[in-house]
């Protein structure tokens, strides 16, 4: 079995800009969200909340290759979850500088989420995100899976999983967000879904 920090060649290269392969099914509209993650969630749920996992100072997973030569990073890590359902996971990384606000904001969360700053502090800049599908060969996913055996032990993952991430940037820092989708939030589905599968079929 493979370890967070195995060496993984299968998922050094893997992120994509757009989404063309057309089989994320309905996963589409969750991963083409172009505003507050968290907004829409607590829309579609009559309880929503953050379920801190870790936040401490770790290395790079062996499949964040992406990230360069940063090897001291601050990570958090969290379970967002609709109705006690969880719906995504979300681990955050920024490169250590202890006394940057990035550094103490990662800290200092708790339970918050992380997206209501980002969406509400006009001094983040976001970039375009990159997509993915995961498995069991990528850290990320083992990610996954170690936290929810203790979380949430009834929730069976299937052999893929689809994730996304952003680049943030606040006073020349970056700030890196990435989501992994859990099968829960396909029940999510709403009228944005409808509108993203229109656009896409207008594209055809």
């Amino acid at each position: 079995m493979l370890g967070f920090n195995q060496p993984n060649l299968h998922g050094m290269h893997r992120w994509q800009a757009s989404l063309w392969r057309r089989d994320e099914g309905p996963y589409r509209s969750w991963l083409k969200t172009q505003g507050s993650l968290t907004r829409r969630l607590q829309r579609r749920c009559r309880r929503f909340r953050v379920e801190p996992l870790r936040t401490s100072l770790t290395p790079a997973l062996s499949d964040e290759g992406w990230l360069g030569a940063r090897r001291r990073l601050w990570a958090r890590e969290v379970l967002l979850r609709c109705d006690e359902q969880p719906v995504v996971f979300a681990r955050s990384l920024t490169p250590y500088r202890p006394r940057h606000r990035l550094d103490r904001l990662l800290r200092g969360l708790g339970s918050r989420a992380l997206g209501s700053v980002l969406f509400s502090d006009p001094r983040f800049e976001r970039e375009l995100p990159y997509f993915r599908r995961i498995d069991a060969r990528d850290a990320l996913y083992r990610r996954v899976a170690f936290h929810l055996r203790s979380a949430a032990p009834a929730v069976e993952l299937p052999p893929q999983l689809w994730a996304r991430r952003a680049r943030y940037r606040l006073s020349g820092k970056a700030l890196w967000v990435m989501e992994v989708f859990l099968p829960a939030v396909v029940s999510l589905a709403d009228e944005t879904d409808a509108a993203v599968g229109g656009r896409d079929k207008s594209r055809r």
